[in-house]
């Protein structure tokens, strides 16, 4: 971190530039596309399920980790992030560092609970098919939460409990009592590296899964395209990689970290939308929320007892359980009066593995075999 004797002048002619309100209007556009995208997705799950997975609640905490990121980045924009460091005020220039800091929390977590969740549905996809090992997955998440912790982690403990030492100027304090600041660059390229290999698995399984279906080529061409969106998630985050550099580099830090900054935004949102649009085929399709799942029921004998109507809900696979009792009150004879009956009806709901297979499989189109 530079001294107030350090900080460099900005270039002639370039006291005006600011990159916030690019770096603004990228992260919030994105933003607002991702939470639309998350929005009919727990749409089309309650409507045709009547329920939510932990891959739409790990989903929702990546949006939510997003929204941390935007709105401190936001902040930090707002106190001279995207201008030269000789531009901003001193006083500004600590609060801009500080409020910068604290968003690379949700720009390490929002990614990663994305590709977790995308994770979790392809679990639940090769769940019954024996075909396709499940340990692979398995690796990959923990090899997602092991490395992005770990980045956390030492983004915000290099000073140890000093984290204000980042932002205090004093560069004599920072060299010998922080971590060197390479090795957030080293490590952000390793943790960037191990991002996109786990992106570059979620683009090829499933390919491999729907090249194991019965669907026509056709079919099988076009659900690739929309389980293999991981790709460009893959190509932001090589982005994101290389730029992280300029965690070491504090030349112009307010300024020349802006890059990496927008690139976290657009790996993070690109994460969440191709996590999602798979399961949003039900609305681009006719009748498709009303007609994507079969009901299943399974009652114990006797819940046909009288006229009883249970009302089903939807969803893949389900078994139900239903007990009823009765309880006859009859009255003595000189009252003349009919019999009454009381039933009480208890319905018990469990959802297993194989219901969010088959449900999960029959939102994007995939026949379980």
């Amino acid at each position: 971190m530079p001294s107030t004797s350090e900080m460099p002048k900005p270039p002639k002619g370039s006291a005006n530039d600011n990159l916030g309100p690019q770096m603004m209007c990228t992260i919030w556009i994105l933003l607002a596309i991702s939470t639309l995208v998350v929005f009919a997705r727990v749409f089309v799950k309650l409507r045709t399920t009547r329920r939510l997975w932990w891959d739409d609640h790990l989903l929702i905490l990546a949006m939510i980790a997003g929204y941390v990121h935007a709105i401190f980045v936001t902040r930090s924009v707002h106190n001279g992030l995207g201008r030269h460091m000789a531009d901003i005020q001193l006083d500004k220039l600590s609060d801009t560092l500080r409020i910068g800091f604290y968003s690379f929390g949700g720009a390490f977590l929002s990614p990663m609970f994305g590709r977790l969740s995308f994770c979790l549905f392809l679990l639940s996809i090769v769940w019954s098919n024996t075909r396709i090992p499940r340990w692979p997955i398995y690796l990959f998440m923990i090899v997602q939460v092991l490395f992005n912790v770990i980045s956390v982690i030492l983004i915000y403990a290099q000073c140890g409990t000093h984290l204000a030492r980042l932002w205090s100027f004093d560069v004599s304090v920072i060299t010998h009592k922080c971590l060197n600041f390479k090795i957030q660059t080293y490590w952000n390229y390793i943790a960037g590296s191990v991002n996109t290999l786990t992106d570059l698995f979620l683009t090829v399984l499933p390919a491999v899964i729907v090249s194991f279906s019965s669907l026509t080529l056709k079919s099988r061409i076009g659900l690739i395209c929309l389980l293999c969106l991981s790709f460009v998630a893959m190509i932001a985050s090589i982005k994101r990689t290389v730029e992280a550099k300029m965690l070491s580099q504090f030349t112009d830090y307010t300024y020349d970290l802006c890059d990496y900054v927008q690139w976290i935004a657009i790996e993070l949102n690109i994460v969440i939308i191709a996590s999602t649009i798979p399961l949003l085929r039900p609305l681009f399709k006719k009748n498709g929320l009303s007609r994507v799942l079969q009901k299943e029921v399974t009652e114990l004998p006797g819940s046909g007892y009288g006229n009883s109507s249970p009302s089903f809900e939807k969803g893949g696979s389900q078994t139900r359980t239903m007990s009823i009792s009765s309880e006859e009150n009859i009255l003595s004879h000189r009252h003349l009066e009919p019999i009454a009956i009381t039933r009480t009806v208890e319905v018990s709901v469990s959802y297993s593995s194989e219901d969010r297979s088959l449900a999960h499989a029959a939102l994007i189109g995939l026949p379980i075999e």
